[in-house]
């Protein structure tokens, strides 16, 4: 819980919305951790399509194949959404971050 406080107060403290950062790399950055987490989610929502295809051939009843599913599905969604918070962290402050002195 303290590790989670101290993830949002860091995250406030980044300033997404930098003109600066927007004209030296000629593009925004927040839109590229984006666009990478919507291919991320393109790849699962395909992924996911495949398991449901192959889980119709496993011989089980219908209520646990779609309880197995929708676990699955959870636990994806649910990885995906928290490292995309860390992938969008990490690419702010380590790779798009520009020092004052240029």
């Amino acid at each position: 819980m303290i590790e989670d406080q101290a993830k949002n107060t860091r995250a406030e403290e980044v300033s997404y919305s930098n003109p600066r950062i927007r004209s030296f790399f000629k593009f925004d950055p927040i839109e590229f951790s984006d666009d990478v987490v919507c291919a991320l989610s393109f790849y699962l929502n395909q992924a996911i399509d495949s398991i449901i295809s192959l889980l119709a051939n496993v011989p089980a009843s219908d209520s646990r194949k779609k309880k197995f599913q929708n676990d699955l599905i959870t636990k994806l969604r649910n990885s995906i959404d928290e490292n995309a918070d860390k992938f969008e962290l990490y690419i702010m402050r380590n790779i798009f971050d520009i020092s004052v002195n240029i």
